[in-house]
């Protein structure tokens, strides 16, 4: 029945906290990658004090380069930050995009594409996400509930517990700032 379910799943949740190190002292330090430049929740986490920075193209971050994802993984390493929001493009992962591979030229596109982004993002993302939770810190992963990147041998081989939010539905906001939307 549903309160067993609800039950189980809150000692899941609860023992999952407890095996997490406790996060030290201080000002909390949160990183979001593959972000643009005017990210709302970079904003939102500085408003209330914490020390959030961004990554992305904007910046400097190319992640299709390899001297990028190399240099970044130093950063996680030494800089260890508290929490790390990976939003990977999602376009190539898009069901939609299935419309265009309606020719064998555009369906051999679309597989070279998502292949190559697989290879570079998506692995890197989920490279990043293990690092995190392997060493009891926190990583989160926002991409469509209904993309095909969550069938990928990256995104599958990540732990953790999957959450589905429709952000409007909720009208999610942060306290004194307003309402948190994505483009």
């Amino acid at each position: 029945d549903i309160v067993l379910e609800a039950s189980e799943w809150a000692r899941s949740v609860e023992a999952t906290f407890k095996g997490a190190k406790h996060v030290k002292k201080g000002k909390k330090k949160i990183w979001e990658v593959f972000t643009n430049e005017n990210s709302n929740l970079t904003e939102s986490c500085k408003c209330l004090g914490a020390n959030a920075r961004r990554f992305g193209l904007h910046n400097g971050w190319d992640f299709f380069e390899p001297s990028h994802r190399k240099k970044f993984m130093r950063m996680l390493e030494e800089d260890a930050p508290d929490e790390v929001w990976l939003s990977p493009m999602c376009g190539p992962w898009s069901s939609i995009q299935e419309l265009n591979a309606i020719t064998p030229e555009g369906r051999a596109k679309l597989v070279a594409k998502r292949a190559l982004h697989h290879r570079h993002i998506l692995m890197f993302a989920a490279d990043v996400y293990e690092y995190q939770r392997t060493h009891g810190r926190h990583a989160h992963l926002e991409h469509p509930r209904y993309a095909r990147s969550w069938h990928t041998k990256a995104f599958r081989r990540m732990q953790g517990h999957k959450s589905h939010f429709d952000q409007c539905m909720y009208q999610l906001q942060i306290p004194g700032y307003g309402y948190l939307k994505k483009p």
